[in-house]
C-alpha cells in the first residue's frame, strides 16, 4: 500500500493510522475494508458515465423538495421561527470543524504555519466566535421574550489536520469559552485518512515515510460523535435535537433562516431538515431533492436528500438538471433519536454517502506534478437516507410536506455565503466562496436589514464595482441586535449611512431614531447581553438612544494599503467611538445634537449615571 518509503523510515505515524483506520472504519471491515471500499469507488468515479447508478437509486425519481420558503412566505417563517425560539431549550449545537481548509491557505502572520477554518478573522472574530456570538443572541433572545436562562450544549468535531485541534482548545482556553464554560462545550476529534493515488491505489507521502492524511469528510460526525459519548452527553445536557452549521458559512443564521428550521423541525414526526437556496450555476455543490425509489410489490420509499455534484454523472443529471432542484448548504436540523435510529442501520447510516472525490489534484512528496487522488470521504446530510419512509403505494405530491425528512429554503445570502478559498486576482476573479465575497453578502444583508426600518443605506453595485473600488460602506453589528430583523426595525428607525461611511453596532439594545452617518461611528457595549451565557441580565446590559444625531467626520481612509475589511482591520482618518459601560442611557448626552470630528483612536466613554 506504501510508495517510497525507506526502510529505516519510523513506522510510529503508520501504526497509529492503522490503528485508527481499524477502530472508525470496523463497520467495513478496518483498515483492510477502508482500502478496499475507497479501491472500488476510485473505480467506479473513473467510469462514471458507465457505471450505473447504485442499487438503492436504481429507478429513483428525483423532485423538487416541498416546505417553508423564507423569501416567498415571510409571515409563516416568523411564526416557525416564535416555534424554534420555544424549543431552544431542547436544542443543541453541533459544528463540523475538522476540515482541513487547504484551499483558504489561511497561515499565522508570525510564525507562517498553516492555520484551520475556524480561525480566520471575519470582521475581526475567528469564525467559531461568529457562530458562538449568533447561538448568544438567540440564547438573549428567548431570555428577553421567555425569562429563562438557557446555556446551550455546544459539540465540536476538530481534526488533527493543521493543529485543528490543539489551536481550537487554546482559543477556547484564551477566550475564557466565550463565557459559556468548559463544561458547556465537548471537543471531540476526526480521524485522519490517507490519500489515495487513484492510478496505483498507493497512500501518497508529505515527506520522507510521513504519510499524507487528511479528515475524511464530516459524514464521520455522527459515528464518531456515538464512539465518543457525544450523543450521550448531549442527552444528558437536555438536548433532543441539534443545529448544525459548518464552520466556513458564517451567515447562516441570517434573519428567521436557523430558528425557523428548528421551528419545523419542532414536531415528533420530524426528524431531520435541510436549508436550501438556489444554486448558483455550475457551483461545486449538491442539491437537495426529494427522492421516491421504488420497492417492488408496489410499495414505494420516500425521502428528501441531497444528491453530491461528484455523483450527477453518474445518476445521469445534466448541469441544466441539476439547476431545476436548491442547493444543499450543510445547515441542518437532526433529532438524536434520528441519529441513533441510522447508526443501527449498517453501513449506510455509520458512514453516509460514502465516495472518492478525484477532482482535486494533489501534491505530493516523490511526484513531479500533482496527482489525481483521494481518500474516502463520507457525508453528514447523507444520513437522511438512512431514514426513508415506506408506502405501500404511492404517495401523493399533497403529502410530500409530511415527511420525516424535509426542507426550508431561504435567499442563498441569507442561507449560504462561504469563506473557504483565499481570492484568485486575475482577469477574471470570483467572489464565490471567499472571505471578501462572504462579506459583500454580509453587507447587502445589513442594508436590507436596516432598510426594514426605513435607514437609508448607499448601494453596493455589483462584484465587479466591489473587486475594483472596495464597499461602498461598511456595516458590522451584534447578532443580538435582533437577531430577527423585525425586531432589528424597531430599535433602528430612518437615518441614513451616507456613501464611504463606516457604522459599527456593538449592542443588543438601542433606540435609534434619524441617525445620520457621515464618516465613522463605532457604538460598542462592554457587555452587550449584561453577562456571559446562562448569566444574561437585561438590565447590566449596554443600552443607548440616539435621537435626530448627526455624526460627522472625516471617516475610514479608503487608500490605506493595508485595509481588510473582511476582517475590520480598517484605518481611519477620524472616528467617532461610543462606549456603553454597563447599563448606559446616552441619550441625555448626545440626542439632537451635531458630533463634531476627533482624531482616530479617541474615545468618548459612556459610563453609568
Amino acid at each position: 500500500m506504501l510508495a517510497g518509503v525507506d526502510a529505516a523510515a519510523p513506522w510510529a505515524e503508520l501504526a497509529a493510522v492503522l490503528r485508527s483506520l481499524e477502530s472508525f472504519y470496523d463497520v467495513l471491515g478496518g483498515a483492510v475494508g477502508y482500502q478496499l471500499t475507497a479501491l472500488r469507488l476510485v473505480q467506479e468515479a473513473e467510469a462514471a458515465h458507465a457505471e450505473p447508478p447504485p442499487a438503492s437509486l436504481q429507478g429513483a425519481r428525483f423532485h423538487r423538495p416541498q416546505g417553508l420558503d423564507l423569501a416567498a412566505q415571510p409571515e409563516r417563517g416568523l411564526l416557525a421561527a416564535a416555534a424554534g425560539l420555544r424549543s431552544l431549550p431542547v436544542l443543541g449545537e453541533l459544528y463540523p470543524l475538522g476540515g482541513a481548509g487547504d484551499r483558504l491557505g489561511l497561515r499565522d502572520e508570525a510564525s507562517g504555519e498553516a492555520l484551520p477554518v475556524a480561525l480566520l478573522p471575519y470582521c475581526g472574530r475567528s469564525l467559531l466566535e461568529v457562530l458562538l456570538r449568533d447561538l448568544a443572541a438567540r440564547e438573549f433572545l428567548h431570555f428577553r421574550l421567555c425569562g429563562v436562562q438557557l446555556r446551550t450544549p455546544v459539540a465540536v468535531m476538530t481534526s488533527a489536520a493543521k493543529g485543528n485541534h490543539s489551536r481550537l482548545l487554546r482559543l477556547c482556553e484564551a477566550r475564557g469559552w466565550f463565557g459559556r464554560g468548559a463544561d458547556g462545550f465537548m471537543l471531540f476529534q476526526q480521524p485522519l485518512v490517507p490519500v489515495l493515488n487513484a492510478a496505483s491505489g498507493a497512500w501518497l507521502l508529505c515527506g520522507p515515510g510521513s504519510l499524507l492524511l487528511k479528515p475524511g469528510g464530516h459524514g464521520a460526525v455522527w459515528k464518531l460523535a456515538r464512539d465518543c459519548g457525544v450523543l450521550d452527553w448531549l442527552q444528558v445536557a437536555g438536548a433532543e435535537a441539534v443545529l448544525v452549521r459548518q464552520i466556513s458559512n458564517p451567515l447562516a443564521d441570517t434573519d428567521t433562516t436557523l430558528l425557523a428550521l428548528a421551528g419545523e423541525g419542532r414536531p415528533p414526526s420530524r426528524a431531520f431538515g435541510f436549508v436550501s437556496c438556489c444554486r448558483s450555476p455550475g457551483a461545486a455543490e449538491g442539491v437537495n431533492v426529494l427522492t421516491e425509489r421504488p420497492l417492488g410489490g408496489g410499495a414505494w420509499e420516500y425521502n428528501v436528500s441531497n444528491l453530491e455534484y461528484t455523483e450527477f454523472a453518474r445518476l445521469g443529471l445534466s448541469e441544466q438538471d441539476a439547476q431545476a432542484f436548491p442547493a444543499n448548504t450543510n445547515v441542518l436540523y437532526v433529532k438524536l433519536r434520528a441519529v441513533r435510529e441510522a447508526l443501527g442501520r449498517g453501513v449506510a447510516g455509520a458512514l453516509p454517502g460514502l465516495l472518492v472525490n478525484l477532482s482535486k489534484p494533489q501534491a505530493a512528496f516523490g511526484e513531479p506534478l500533482p496527482v489525481r487522488s483521494g481518500r474516502l470521504e463520507c457525508s453528514m446530510q447523507s444520513l437522511a437516507d438512512s431514514l426513508a419512509q415506506r408506502s405501500e403505494a404511492p404517495l401523493p405530491p399533497s403529502r410530500w410536506a409530511e415527511l420525516a425528512t424535509f426542507c426550508v429554503s431561504a435567499l442563498r445570502r441569507r442561507a449560504t455565503s462561504s469563506a473557504k478559498r483565499r481570492l484568485e486576482r486575475g482577469p477574471a476573479p470570483r467572489l464565490s466562496q471567499t472571505p471578501e465575497g462572504s462579506y459583500l453578502d454580509l453587507l447587502r444583508n445589513g442594508r436590507d436589514m436596516l432598510g426594514g426600518g426605513g435607514m437609508a443605506l448607499p448601494d453596493l453595485g455589483g462584484d465587479a464595482e466591489y473587486l475594483r473600488h472596495g464597499p461602498s460602506f461598511l456595516l458590522r453589528w451584534h447578532p443580538a441586535l435582533g437577531p430577527l430583523w423585525h425586531i432589528v426595525a424597531q430599535k433602528v428607525r430612518g437615518g441614513a449611512l451616507a456613501p464611504r461611511s463606516e457604522l459599527e453596532l456593538e449592542a443588543s439594545e438601542v433606540d435609534l431614531q434619524g441617525l445620520h452617518v457621515h464618516g465613522s461611528l463605532l457604538l460598542r457595549a462592554t457587555e452587550p447581553l449584561g453577562g456571559p451565557a446562562g448569566a444574561y441580565s437585561g438590565a447590566a446590559c449596554g443600552r443607548a438612544r440616539l435621537v435626530d444625531v448627526t455624526v460627522r467626520n472625516a471617516g475610514v481612509d479608503w487608500e490605506a494599503p493595508e485595509n481588510v475589511y473582511w476582517a475590520a482591520r480598517i484605518r481611519r482618518h477620524e472616528t467617532c467611538e461610543i462606549i456603553l459601560h454597563g447599563c448606559v442611557h446616552a441619550c441625555g448626552v448626545l440626542a439632537c445634537c451635531l458630533l463634531t470630528p476627533i482624531p482616530a483612536g479617541t474615545r468618548r466613554l459612556m459610563r453609568p449615571t
